[in-house]
């Protein structure tokens, strides 16, 4: 028996252009709207030339992420290029949502700093256990923030290799 579809019917439009499906981005999940404008500063000042994008929190980092692996939106949309996360954010906190990414073979390859202003042991260890590939304490101070974002696009974005 075929069961072939005797009609066929138009793909799906893609809201997204194929520029935006190749653009390299970072994607930063951060709930407090004072710290994600004092990093697009930050970013800005030290001239960092991808794009940018923020998420709230946790289930709308995943919810962006699974939005990329949808075969219905075709198949070279663009995953992030680095993930910079938030640990305390409500409904999903970063520690769950950073087991889910490597948990994920789809989205495990994607490379994720803790950003927090946390700096306890316990937070730093429970990261890299369940797979960060660095862990960095947001500064109190904006001058120390512009040097520490200077650390992460010279290293992450200049020298790494990249898998995304």
């Amino acid at each position: 028996m075929d069961f072939r579809p005797q009609e066929s019917f138009p793909p799906a439009e893609d809201p997204f252009t194929q520029a935006e499906k190749k653009r390299k981005y970072i994607l930063i999940t951060d709930d407090n709207e004072g710290d994600r404008v004092l990093l697009r500063r930050a970013l800005e000042e030290n001239q960092v030339h991808e794009e940018v994008r923020f998420v709230n929190g946790g289930l709308d980092l995943l919810d962006l992420l699974e939005q990329c692996k949808s075969p219905l939106l075709g198949p070279s949309r663009a995953f992030p290029c680095l993930i910079l996360l938030d640990l305390y954010m409500p409904r999903l906190d970063g520690h769950e949502t950073l087991r889910i990414l490597k948990n994920d073979p789809g989205l495990k390859k994607i490379p994720v700093i803790i950003l927090t202003s946390s700096h306890t042991l316990t937070d730093v260890v429970r990261s890299y256990h369940d797979g960060a590939n660095s862990f960095l304490t947001k500064p109190l101070e904006y001058d120390r923030l512009v040097e520490l974002i200077a650390l992460v696009k010279h290293y992450w974005l200049q020298e790494a290799q990249l898998p995304v």
